[in-house]
């Protein structure tokens, strides 16, 4: 495996600016359009996606969440506690596969909570290439992969929870789409709890 060995002296560090509003709006774009994976499930098994949410017991006119009674309570509380365990596994993924890259293995990770999310934050600089790896892996292992599954079984809860966190990995596309086109020959620093991010370029000679 390929450590890092970065001279910051051959490179200029750009700083990555993200607009709260902006990311904002794109997390609702992006949750409407992620709906697009649900569509397969609804044609194979000859259902639609009110038939769908109705089956999870989410946003059902007939007891869904809306509903105080002790099964929606129960139902709710059982998405929270999945979707709680989800979030730390993804942040735990993007911690294994930084990890790989990093001199320091897992000494190089830290997994925090920074109100109203979780992150993993790689403590040396990666190479752009390894760290987009690390950012998609969550999104691939706990979104695409339960969803293609579900399709193939037919289980709308396992598609609920791929879904779930396909949109849960909004951020990560976030950041993916703004460092793809300067992965080549550069490097990036992720610090998510500080709220910063870094692209290092190569300086021209």
């Amino acid at each position: 495996m390929q450590r890092n060995e970065f001279d910051p002296q051959n490179f200029e560090k750009v700083e990555l600016k993200f607009n709260f509003i902006l990311e904002n709006l794109y997390f609702l774009l992006f949750m409407s359009l992620a709906l697009v994976v649900i569509v397969p499930y609804t044609l194979i098994w000859s259902t639609s996606l009110q038939e769908f949410f109705d089956a999870t017991g989410l946003f059902s006119q007939g007891g869904g969440f809306f509903v105080g009674d002790n099964d929606s309570l129960q139902r709710l509380i059982t998405y929270l506690v999945v979707f709680v365990i989800g979030v730390v596994i993804h942040e735990l993924i993007h911690g294994f596969f930084y990890a790989r890259y990093m001199k320091n293995g897992f000494k190089s990770v830290k997994i925090g909570f920074k109100f109203p999310f979780a992150y993993a934050e790689s403590k040396e600089v990666m190479r752009t290439n390894q760290f987009i790896i690390g950012l998609i892996m969550p999104m691939i292992i706990l979104g695409v992969i339960p969803s293609i599954i579900a399709i193939i079984i037919g289980n709308q809860y396992l598609m609920l929870f791929g879904y779930a966190f396909i949109v849960a990995g909004s951020g990560d596309t976030l950041i993916l789409f703004r460092i793809f086109k300067n992965r080549k020959n550069t490097w990036f620093e992720n610090l998510p709890s500080i709220n910063k991010f870094y692209v290092y370029k190569p300086i021209k000679r």
